[in-house]
């Protein structure tokens, strides 16, 4: 049980004994203060419940203390109630308006000062609610506030415009001093960074974390816990629909450590980014689902003709080349009829893969047609490219296909061309050449690479392709 505690302050003995019993057997638990006029000072640091004082004390000064103590927020609900041996009608006027002071005469009969203690507790009880409940409304009306303009931010089917509000609203928001975001991948078992404020992470450094593997990250996958807490460090999961999209990582608070308050927000702001995540995703299927082939998963032939008339672009404000490999499988009419045309689609699709190997993240893969493939490679010359083409041609070559116990063998044939700065020729030309290059692979024997000769009398400029992008693409 509380016991509310009730300062003492006189320099009567008697006085102080009476009260302390009697405040004592009702159930409050009295503290003496010292006999001094720092009368403020003992309020201030002893924090009573209610304060009983012998105005005495005071002397000539009770006026600067009555106002004194009105102007300190700390003592704001603090209820004080004076003790007098003599009515005086000038400090009653004081202390009349005040609703946290009375005045009691002395002798006074404990019933009556503790009727008074009563209805000050009370009333004090029923201002710090009131209080709190004020301030618990600011409160949710501020956050509300801040949670509706972020939640207004980051709807947004652009990851880039989340992530950038994510970096300037988080640390604000929640008051904390780093935090980091990744974004859970179901097919990969792993959660990936999409945002953070490190200042010692590069800004476009991959962080890679295999969720299975991890011991906090795990009980979140088998959904049985709901965040982990502790006195600097907050890791919220986010969860739509009872699936995990996403970790919110915070340390560090500014203030102290994490509490309850800190948590409400959390939550509120975590199943926003869960709902943005994952309307980004939906949106990127779709978009994907628009620029990919279904079944090779490679790049449609609408989409690489787009890139490539981007590509011409580039190559004016750069004057960079850029190549472009044909691909046709040779004899596809024959997989179909020997084994089918579920297995001439997994020919395709395997062939995809292949195809897309050792190419750089800017490179472009596309399905050309019904057996046929396209290439697009920025800031490669023809010699670069035909090394492409060769390899490409080689691992096909070399790649064991089968059906069931029935293994076979599946070459292709390729047309390479390369466009130059200052080349007279547009974008259907430089198609209808490489077309018929691959053409010309094809009537010469099938299984081989086509291209214009090498003139080495040609001014070429220096494409500046690096060490490191030649291992990437070769």
């Amino acid at each position: 049980m509380i016991h509310n505690t009730v300062l003492i302050i006189d320099n009567n003995d008697d006085n102080i004994k009476y009260i302390k019993d009697n405040l004592s057997a009702s159930g409050y638990k009295p503290i003496i203060a010292d006999k001094r006029d720092g009368t403020i000072e003992s309020i201030l640091d002893l924090r009573p419940d209610l304060v009983i004082l012998n105005d005495e004390i005071l002397k000539n000064k009770f006026e600067k203390f009555c106002n004194d103590f009105k102007s300190n927020s700390d003592l704001k609900y603090t209820p004080i109630i004076f003790i007098s041996f003599k009515k005086d009608i000038e400090k009653l006027k004081i202390i009349s308006n005040e609703l946290v002071f009375d005045h009691i005469l002395c002798p006074f009969d404990f019933e009556e000062l503790n009727s008074k203690i009563q209805i000050f507790l009370r009333i004090k009880a029923l201002q710090t609610e009131v209080d709190s409940k004020i301030k618990s409304l600011a409160h949710n009306l501020s956050l509300s506030h801040d949670l509706a303009e972020f939640t207004n931010k980051i709807n947004s089917l652009n990851l880039d415009d989340i992530v950038k509000t994510v970096k300037e609203r988080i640390p604000s928001l929640i008051n904390v001093k780093y935090f980091t975001l990744y974004t859970y991948d179901e097919k990969e078992d792993n959660l990936k960074v999409l945002v953070h404020n490190y200042k010692r992470l590069k800004k476009n450094e991959k962080i890679i974390c295999h969720a299975s593997k991890n011991k906090i990250i795990t009980p979140f996958l088998l959904n049985k816990d709901k965040l982990l807490r502790k006195k600097k460090l907050l890791i919220i999961p986010l969860y739509l629909e009872r699936r995990l999209l996403g970790v919110l990582n915070l340390k560090e608070p500014l203030e102290g450590q994490f509490d309850e308050e800190d948590i409400d927000k959390v939550n509120r702001i975590s199943q926003q980014l869960a709902s943005a995540i994952r309307n980004c995703q939906k949106y990127k299927r779709i978009e994907n689902l628009s620029i990919t082939d279904e079944l090779t998963g490679l790049y449609n032939y609408r989409y690489f003709q787009e890139r490539l008339s981007e590509e011409f672009k580039r190559v004016r404000r750069s004057e960079r080349p850029f190549s472009i490999i044909l691909i046709d499988i040779d004899h596809f009419k024959n997989i179909n009829d020997t084994y089918g045309h579920k297995q001439g689609d997994k020919v395709l699709s395997e062939l995809a893969e292949i195809i897309k190997f050792g190419l750089r993240d800017f490179d472009i893969a596309a399905r050309y047609g019904g057996e046929e493939f396209a290439l697009l490679l920025p800031d490669t010359d023809l010699s670069e490219s035909v090394i492409v083409a060769e390899r490409t041609r080689k691992r096909i070559q070399n790649h064991g296909f089968s059906k069931n116990d029935i293994h076979f063998k599946v070459t292709i044939s390729l047309g390479v061309m390369t466009y130059h700065y200052g080349d007279k020729i547009n974008q259907d030309r430089l198609l209808e050449e490489a077309d018929r290059l691959l053409y010309k692979a094809k009537k010469s024997g099938r299984n081989r690479v086509c291209h214009p000769k090498l003139i080495s009398e040609r001014p070429r400029r220096k494409t500046e392709v690096t060490k490191e992008e030649k291992r990437e693409l070769f």
